[in-house]
């Protein structure tokens, strides 16, 4: 094409099959495969320069409702993620881990300075649903790996305590319950 080459809203791109495949939702663009090797199902982002720029892939997050619409992003919306999801014998609907980014930013959201933290969600396996969140790294630096979720009784986190420069870093752990045992390194 000597243009843009431009599909409808509601309309997709697929790759390397003949119809879209559903998931967790139909996505509209899909890169398809069945050759053994990663290059069959693979999207390939590449600069050659050497100017210091790289590729990017860029999520980009409005509550808008408008395509092309600003309306701030609020705290604890995801900004963007990436799916894992295996086959689970009977669709491609069972998400089993996700790493993405939320706004982190419990003063309020401001133009030119939303706080992000980045968040990883896995199942745990064995049959036993419902992902959740394992680990979170926060707006303000601190490191949260958790059993269940962030201010359970099972929760380890690397925080700096007053959030000040040459401040110190504490290692956290938190293990209660009545049979939770204590905490150990």
């Amino acid at each position: 094409p000597t243009t843009d080459v431009l599909i409808a809203e509601g309309k997709g791109l697929v790759i390397g099959h003949t119809a879209q495949v559903a998931s967790q939702t139909t996505a509209e663009l899909q890169v398809l495969g069945n050759t053994n090797g990663s290059a069959d199902a693979s999207i390939m982002i590449g600069m050659w320069n050497a100017s210091g720029y790289s590729p990017n892939l860029h999520f980009v997050r409005s509550q808008s409702g408008t395509i092309g619409g600003t309306t701030i992003v609020q705290n604890g919306a995801w900004i963007g993620q990436i799916y894992w999801t295996p086959d689970d014998g009977e669709d491609f609907t069972n998400i089993s881990a996700i790493f993405g980014a939320i706004v982190d930013d419990s003063a309020g959201p401001r133009e030119n300075g939303i706080g992000t933290a980045f968040v990883w969600d896995s199942q745990p396996g064995g049959g036993v649903g419902g992902r959740r969140e394992v680990m979170k790294l926060a707006a303000n630096g601190d490191l949260y790996l958790i059993s269940d979720a962030i201010g359970s009784s099972r929760t380890m986190y690397i925080r700096n305590t007053s959030n000040t420069s040459g401040s110190n870093s504490v290692l956290q752990i938190n293990n209660g319950g009545t049979s939770g045992g204590d905490p150990k390194i």
